[in-house]
């Protein structure tokens, strides 16, 4: 299964999803994440499922302006060997965006000087 979901405008992530399903229930995710607006931070997510059934995947992007790009990861657990990782990406300004990305994405900063 393969998702691509691209995003046009400046600001707007563009996603590429290749999930590739090794078995009954255990589904293995390779998320590109590029921001071509401020900042573009790069992330490579790799979500192994330990469990025999299928994990509940519930995705939220919503970019509101060039300055306030809002992520929601919500990946729902049914049981207690599945994890449950609740990701907010959300800057209100520049500044807090350079600082987050200094803190969460070191080698992004390379992009901003």
């Amino acid at each position: 299964m393969n998702y691509d979901l691209r995003f046009r405008g400046s600001g707007k992530p563009k996603m590429n999803y290749d999930l590739h399903f090794r078995g009954s229930g255990k589904p293995k995710m390779n998320c590109d994440l590029r921001f071509r607006g401020l900042g573009k931070p790069k992330m490579n997510c790799d979500f192994a499922s330990q469990s025999l059934r299928k994990a509940k995947m519930n995705y939220d992007f919503a970019s509101r302006s060039l300055r306030k790009p809002k992520m929601n990861y919500d990946f729902a657990s049914r049981s207690l060997r599945k994890p449950k990782m609740n990701y907010d990406f959300a800057s209100r300004s520049v500044r807090r965006r350079k600082n987050e990305l200094r803190f969460r994405f070191p080698e992004c900063l390379e992009t901003q000087k």
